[in-house]
């Protein structure tokens, strides 16, 4: 499998029941491009080489995250980038966004750049606003 594009981190939902989401959704972003995926978040950006999976296997490993090193206020970024460096499988949906299965048992949910994620729990969009 051969991942291209770039995708919105949208949200991770921790092994405990927690769920994460990042405060400015559209910044933190993971681009695929040959080997490597760049990362964009709210100050710093940063890269990884990965290991797509093979066949059928749904197995896909990242390596540490290297990144820039500006001075800011971002509390999620360094988590973001931990979470990355922790991928060890993926599942593609048929729309094309992608949950990525972390080694603690956390999920992250990335959705394709351009297409907006509906939450099951958005009562706004359940009573047709």
């Amino acid at each position: 499998k051969e991942f291209k594009g770039k995708y919105l981190w949208r949200e991770t939902k921790k092994a405990d029941g927690t769920a994460l989401k990042p405060s400015t959704p559209d910044v933190f972003t993971m681009l695929f491009d040959g080997p490597r995926v760049s990362l964009g978040t709210d100050c710093n950006t940063g890269s990884s080489e990965y290991v797509p999976p093979t066949g059928t296997s749904s197995i896909m490993t990242f390596g540490a995250v290297a990144a820039t090193k500006k001075f800011c206020e971002s509390k999620e970024e360094g988590p973001y980038f931990e979470m990355v460096s922790q991928i060890k499988s993926y599942e593609e949906a048929d729309n094309g966004n992608l949950t990525f299965t972390l080694a603690d048992g956390s999920t992250m949910v990335f959705v394709r750049e351009g297409q907006a994620l509906e939450y099951a729990d958005d009562t706004a969009a359940a009573d047709g606003e």
